[in-house]
Formats: structure tokens, sequence, C-alpha cells
């Protein structure tokens, strides 16, 4: 009786022990803020996609070159400057890159506005509705972010998944 008495209790402590590592692996596992969500969500722009898609100018290039390097305060003052003389077909990839820097250097505002400015209808219109998404959720403007992401969502592409995930983490809030 002893031995089953103990077979017991241990059996109620292993299996309270697997129940608490199971609740804290899965607040590890997965955000639960806004910043946590931003954090696991934004990536920089493949680069490679849009190098093979778009022709661009040479000083349209060189900015794309300095976020490359991550120097992103010396881009974003090169992108405001270029914006102004660039030709039409380099705007929409020279504003997305500007605010893809933006956002790395924690300056949402200033990103979903240049986002914002982007033709939805443009080869990069998918992808700037989507860092646009990611800005609302760094600035904690959940609301704007879900609406962002559920236009995300309708167009199935790239994002699309991600946008789903996200869309559920922000209803957890």
């Amino acid at each position: 009786m002893n031995i089953t008495r103990h077979t017991f209790i241990l059996i109620i402590v292993l299996t309270s022990i697997i129940q608490f590592i199971g609740i804290e692996c899965k607040n590890v596992t997965e955000p639960s803020t806004p910043q946590e969500i931003f954090n696991a969500y934004f990536k920089n722009l493949s680069l490679d996609i849009w190098n093979k898609q778009m022709p661009r100018s040479p000083a349209t290039e060189k900015c794309i070159e300095l976020y490359r390097a991550k120097n992103y305060e010396v881009a974003i003052e090169k992108m405001s400057k270029l914006a102004e003389t660039t030709p039409q077909k380099d705007q929409w990839v020279l504003r997305l890159y500007w605010g893809i820097c933006h956002l790395n250097l924690n300056q949402p505002k200033e990103a979903y506005t240049l986002f914002n400015q982007i033709d939805p209808n443009s080869s990069v219109g998918e992808a700037a509705l989507w860092y646009k998404a990611l800005a609302f959720i760094q600035s904690d403007k959940v609301e704007q972010a879900k609406s962002s992401l559920k236009k995300v969502e309708l167009l199935e592409n790239t994002y699309h998944k991600k946008a789903t995930e996200i869309l559920t983490l922000l209803g957890n809030l």
C-alpha cells in the first residue's frame, strides 16, 4: 500500500510539472504584446525578389545599397532627397525601402506615412500594406493593424498566412 501511495504521489507531482512546463513553453513561444508580435514577424524585405523584377535608377540603387548595409539613417537622408527627383518607376520602391528603414529605427509613424503614399496597385503595393500593418503594431495601434491585416489576408499573397496568424494573436490580447 505504501508503494502504491508513493507511485500515486509521484504521478501527481510529475503531472503538475508537465502542466507547468507546458504553460511556460506556451508563453515563451507565443507573443503576447504588440511589440513582441512586431519583433516576431518583422523581417527586412527580401531584396532578391525586387532585384530581379524592378529595374531602378542608379541613385535609387545607391539608396538600396545603404539599406542593405543597414545604414538606415543615411539611407533615409538620401531617400528623402531623392524622392523629389526620382523617376515615377522608382517612387513606390523607394518609399517602401524608406519606410522599412524607419521601422528598423523604431519610427513607425514615419513608416506608415510613407507606406500610405504607395499605390496599392503598384508592384510593391502588397508589401507596403504588410509593412504598414507591422508599423501599426509597432506603435500599438492594434485596431488599425487589424484593419490592414484583414486587407492583406484577402489578397492571399506571400503575407496571407502571417496576417492570419497575427490577427489571431491580436485577438488574444
